[in-house]
């Protein structure tokens, strides 16, 4: 399954997309 860092990673990066665009 995922792993708690990584479903952290994965909502960090949807927030910089979010950010960027």
């Amino acid at each position: 399954g995922v792993s708690l860092s990584d479903a952290r990673q994965a909502a960090t990066l949807a927030a910089h997309k979010l950010c960027l665009s």
